[in-house]
């Protein structure tokens, strides 16, 4: 069976050579991460001597493949995870951990719930690769829950944040490690999109101060602080962020700027905002695409007015840019955001009354809305789970059951192409 976050059950004979390794609390890292074995036939088994416990395949992510347990498995490493030291498993299986089960519960092979007893977790979690698994994962999510519906997750996340979002703060430390100073960035950032009243409250503090007086904001907490004083400022804020792109000499600056210039709630600062990237003059034509990633990147607002944008001036845009391309981006991108049936109906329709003179992207613009199809019918398919699970999400797990087999499904991976075969791990319990 090939692997498809859309659950594709398309057979295939297609068979890879799978390296596993393996890791349990008794044994440790058996070989030190180097295969215990391989995976060479569709029907290969294996047994495994392991005791009663939690065991981890593909120790530390060497192996291009994404794992999946049983049931029980799986409470046992949401245990695991949550005690001493998350039980000696790396920052490595913990980043894999995380970003396996949010494609395995998008694909339907995994529950929410198992998903939110293993992210129990996270309130004891530190370090940045994790974290990054995390919101990488989560995305897909919060982009289908987005606006009020999301509301129970981002409220879990919430509290799963503020303990290190507590030790980080906003201002750098000496001698702080390299992981720090990148985790800082996303908690921040990710912290104050929850709608935390202290997080929202300090980042319009330093705004306003730098603002006022020039006092630098500290550089790994500039994505958070100018996205939050553009969309809970007025348009001079806007005005003021907008003035210190145009006049500062620092690329990395510049880019920093032009994502918190997005995050602006205003139609009329948006839409200046959009109008200036139709000019080279004023934003160079390699940082186009991020300038309308960081509007319909947002908010449900920002995807609304995203759509009306691109319907009145897809014309303007391929002219500005000497082609479709830009467009065609442009279309996928904001799609992938739809969370709503009124704004898929909305693009539908236009991509029909223009259908002639879309012709040149036709094939784009069709998979992008089907893209968008498929994310609202996931979404209808899946919100009473979803909304039971964090509405009243489950506490860490203190018992499991003993069962005697496990699955993994294994993605080679390259740099164009994923693709999964499912094999079977038989493990002997003594």
């Amino acid at each position: 069976e090939r692997f498809f976050v859309t659950r594709d059950n398309t057979t295939a004979n297609s068979v890879w050579w799978i390296p596993i390794s393996v890791q349990t609390p008794t044994l440790g890292e058996i070989n030190s991460g180097t295969p215990a074995f391989w995976f060479g036939t569709q029907n290969h088994s294996v047994q495994l001597n392991i005791p009663n416990e939690w065991y981890i395949l593909n120790v530390r992510q060497t192996g291009y493949y994404r794992v999946n347990y049983d049931a029980t498995n799986w409470k046992r490493l949401a245990i695991a995870l949550n005690s001493q030291n998350f039980s000696g498993i790396h920052e490595l299986n913990r980043g894999q951990i995380i970003d396996d089960l949010f494609n395995l519960a998008r694909a339907d092979y995994v529950s929410y719930k198992t998903v939110a007893e293993v992210m129990t977790y996270l309130k004891k979690e530190q370090d940045h690769l994790p974290w990054k698994s995390f919101f990488n994962g989560a995305g897909f999510v919060m982009d289908r829950f987005a606006g009020n519906m999301g509301r129970y997750f981002r409220d879990q996340l919430n509290l799963w944040m503020t303990p290190v979002y507590n030790r980080l703060g906003f201002e750098e430390k000496p001698d702080e490690s390299i992981s720090d100073k990148m985790n800082r960035e996303i908690i921040l950032y990710n912290m104050c999109q929850t709608g935390d009243g202290a997080c929202i409250i300090k980042a319009m503090e330093l705004f306003d101060k730098w603002k006022k007086t020039g006092e630098e904001i500290p550089k790994n907490a500039k994505k958070a602080v100018y996205c939050i004083g553009v969309k809970w400022g007025d348009y001079s804020d806007w005005r003021y962020l907008w003035n210190h792109y145009l006049t500062t000499n620092s690329e990395a600056e510049k880019v920093t700027a032009l994502s918190g210039l997005g995050c602006s709630l205003q139609a009329s600062a948006l839409d200046e905002y959009l109008r200036a990237a139709l000019s080279s003059d004023l934003i160079r034509n390699h940082n186009v695409n991020s300038v309308y990633s960081s509007v319909y990147t947002t908010s449900v607002f920002s995807v609304d007015f995203m759509i009306d944008y691109l319907m009145y001036n897809y014309e303007a845009i391929s002219k500005a840019y000497g082609g479709w391309n830009t467009v065609s981006t442009v279309f996928a991108g904001v799609c992938s955001k739809i969370s709503k049936q009124e704004q898929y109906d909305k693009l539908e329709k236009f991509v029909r009354d223009s259908e002639r003179e879309l012709v040149k992207i036709k094939d784009d613009v069709k998979r992008a809305l089907d893209e968008a199809r498929r994310n609202l019918a996931w979404y209808t398919e899946h919100q009473e789970e979803f909304f039971n699970v964090f509405q009243n999400p489950p506490s860490v797990p203190v018992e499991v059951d003993d069962d005697t087999d496990a699955g993994i499904i294994a993605a080679p991976v390259n740099a164009l192409l994923i693709v999964s075969v499912i094999a079977t791990v038989f493990r002997t319990i003594y």
